[in-house]
């Protein structure tokens, strides 16, 4: 892929656009988070640069890195959805072997 190609992949976040539980999301899950400003986060994977603008990531890396770089997100996102739900109702969560396997436990 030459090094000017930026790949674009989309992630639905309509229905739950809570900003703050993805920006907790992407610190969690990447290895490092760079900024937030209003509806646009940058991140590093995989060693390079995503930015995530109304639920399109934009990235130079390759189209199935950043189709993988998309599915974490989503996972991560849900993951804090479910945990921020659960705290809300009084349950507690588990961690299980990974982060994407936990037990949920009503309190």
């Amino acid at each position: 892929m030459p090094c000017n190609t930026i790949q674009t992949n989309t992630v639905n976040l309509e229905k739950c656009p809570n900003h703050d539980l993805l920006e907790k999301a992407l610190r969690s899950e990447f290895e490092r988070f760079e900024s937030r400003s209003g509806d646009r986060f940058t991140f590093y994977a995989e060693g390079q640069l995503v930015t995530l603008v109304n639920g399109r990531a934009t990235s130079r890396l390759d189209e199935q890195s950043l189709q993988r770089v998309v599915g974490r997100v989503k996972q991560a996102y849900s993951r804090e959805v479910v945990k921020f739900a659960c705290k809300r109702f009084g349950w507690a969560t588990e961690k299980g072997l990974d982060a994407n396997n936990f037990f949920i436990r009503k309190g």
